[in-house]
């Protein structure tokens, strides 16, 4: 992400999750990539139509779920211990009234269906993909697009859209 922010010249401040504040926010549009939990994701999940959520069980495990209708995706099950080979992410595209400026998120189940979800902003291609069953006025709205991706070992592979939302702020 910062190469990509770089690579554009675009001007930039890195910060961790816990070091974010609401002034900060109010400074400049915001890129939140995050995953279980944050205190900021958890503020953004009461918020939205898709949210990270946690799953009881015989295990606790977390999914993506459609707050409107109950559907869920996931529970991402790893294979070996470690990783699954499948993972699932949201993108998320709000103007935040709060703090006057569009806030960006990217979150995922694991850290791979989060940058997945990442990649769906610096990737024309990716994006372009989000953008196919959108309105013709997509620009001045909010939206959120549930993903799905492949992995092998530890490589991402194939992001797609499952579905997604759009609506005015």
């Amino acid at each position: 992400m910062i190469a990509f922010l770089a690579r554009r010249k675009y001007s930039y401040q890195l910060r961790l999750g816990a070091e974010l504040t609401y002034s900060q926010m109010c400074e400049q549009p915001t890129l939140l990539l995050s995953g279980f939990p944050s205190g900021w994701r958890t503020r953004l999940n009461s918020e939205f139509r898709f949210a990270l959520v946690k799953q009881q069980d015989d295990r606790v495990a977390i999914a993506v779920r459609d707050l409107s209708n109950g559907h869920v995706w996931g529970p991402v099950v790893r294979t070996n211990g470690f990783f699954g080979d499948e993972d699932y992410g949201i993108v998320t595209r709000f103007f935040d009234k709060s703090v006057g400026q569009i806030v960006l998120v990217a979150s995922g189940v694991t850290t791979f269906g989060t940058e997945a979800a990442a990649r769906y902003f610096v990737n024309p291609t990716l994006f372009s993909t989000l953008l196919k069953d959108a309105p013709t006025d997509w620009q001045t709205k909010s939206f959120q697009a549930v993903i799905h991706v492949s992995i092998v070992g530890t490589t991402i592979l194939n992001p797609t859209v499952i579905t997604s939302h759009f609506w005015s702020s």
